[in-house]
């Protein structure tokens, strides 16, 4: 017994279009596409086999297994058992769907178009919260930083739908919608105002016009970036203010510490989290100090004068490398730099090397999603969060189930 091809493709479809449309509006709405994912790819596995997965699969799924485990035996040994092996366990449940979408491939439309459809949901519940509850911050209902972060994700993934869908001949008139999408997108994000993923779009937008550089012919190429920067414009004059406040909040904040005219506000403590961190990672270098552990060994040393004594009882160090080295030392910085660079050197090996649009297009999702973590991840701890982990893991597990290194097709639709 085996289950449909077509039906177990547009299930799969279905889910990952869910999990981009319903990320950010709903409450825990970036669950609802997993679990389905999960839950069909374990049902594929089980009915039509495992899939003949290339090394650069087998080495992604042994990234994100041993990081997984890790954390996990982590959490045991030093920290709360089972709730500290929550976010972490996360990881394991993308394996099956990497298997899965390698073994029935999912139509691309659904895929791009559900990161469009999300970037208006985004917008809606951003400009609510902002405009009509009067919040400082848009947060939907994960926080302001974790907002901006997927926002962030799903923008680039719309904008890099559009190129997608602008090059199919059939489908042309979709990249309107992922265009305005990513657009919205790009607005929640402002309104986040979550400046390390401001950083991290500015990243990503090269690797778009890359991407879109590469795709287009010469003469419609000059149009649609012109297109593409003079809606941007458009956009970031409506939302200047936002920017504003927070680039001169920023600035201030940097130069009254490195004057020690004032206490340390939001970017000073981020400096004295990194070098408390950094120090307790010295005393520690091999296995750091554990989670539970992080926040009193830095109130020790504000206790002694080489921290802020303001610093407060911080649960992680806004750095998710200098974090990784202070809790879990060089073993687990060396886990979480494979969590990243792994896939990112699988990402950019096919983008260089692979014939025809979709594959290029699917490599460059990939590493965008993994720029988008990384960047983020200089101020904050991308993976310490549901939405961080969920998106991160499923994501990746859906365009490295998608991507292949040889030379198979992708579904369409």
């Amino acid at each position: 017994m085996s289950l449909n091809r077509t039906i177990a493709k547009y299930y799969l479809g279905t889910s990952i279009f869910s999990l981009g449309a319903l990320g950010l509006w709903i409450p825990s709405g970036y669950s609802i596409g997993a679990v389905a994912l999960l839950l069909g790819s374990l049902a594929i596995i089980l009915l039509n086999g495992r899939p003949r997965l290339s090394f650069g699969q087998v080495m992604i799924i042994a990234a994100i297994a041993a990081y997984s485990l890790i954390w996990m035996a982590d959490g045991i040994v030093r920290g709360n058992g089972v709730r500290d092996m929550d976010q972490a366990s996360r990881f394991l449940f993308a394996v099956p769907v990497i298997l899965a979408v390698s073994k029935v491939r999912p139509p691309l439309p659904l895929v791009w178009i559900g990161c469009g459809i999300g970037g208006f949901g985004a917008l809606s519940i951003a400009a609510y919260q902002v405009y009509i509850e009067e919040l400082p911050r848009a947060s939907g209902f994960i926080g302001p930083e974790p907002f901006g972060n997927i926002s962030s994700l799903l923008a680039g993934l719309s904008l890099l739908g559009a190129v997608w869908f602008y090059v199919q001949h059939g489908y042309r008139h979709y990249a309107v919608i992922n265009f305005l999408g990513g657009g919205a997108a790009l607005a929640a994000l402002v309104l986040s105002g979550t400046r390390a993923s401001w950083l991290a779009f500015i990243v990503m937008a090269g690797l778009i016009i890359l991407s879109a550089w590469r795709e287009m012919e010469d003469t419609r190429l000059p149009k649609f970036m012109c297109v593409v920067f003079l809606s941007l414009a458009a956009l970031l004059s409506t939302l200047d203010s936002s920017i504003r406040d927070r680039v001169i909040e920023t600035y201030a904040d940097i130069s009254g510490y490195s004057d020690n005219r004032v206490e340390p506000q939001s970017v000073g403590k981020r400096f004295e989290l990194w070098k408390g961190s950094l120090i307790l990672f010295l005393e520690r270098p091999l296995l750091g100090w554990g989670n539970d552990a992080f926040g009193p060994e830095i109130q020790r040393l504000a206790s002694i004068n080489i921290v802020d004594e303001n610093i407060g009882m911080p649960n992680h160090a806004h750095n998710e490398m200098i974090d990784a080295l202070a809790k879990k030392g060089i073993v687990g910085f060396f886990f979480l730099v494979l969590v990243y660079f792994v896939p990112a050197l699988f990402f950019l090996r096919l983008f260089l090397l692979a014939h025809g649009s979709d594959a290029r297009i699917l490599a460059a999702s990939g590493f965008l999603l993994v720029t988008n973590f990384v960047f983020y991840g200089m101020a904050h701890a991308g993976l310490e969060n549901n939405a961080g982990v969920m998106n991160y893991a499923f994501w990746l597990a859906v365009f490295a189930g998608c991507s292949h290194e040889g030379p198979r097709s992708v579904s369409r639709g």
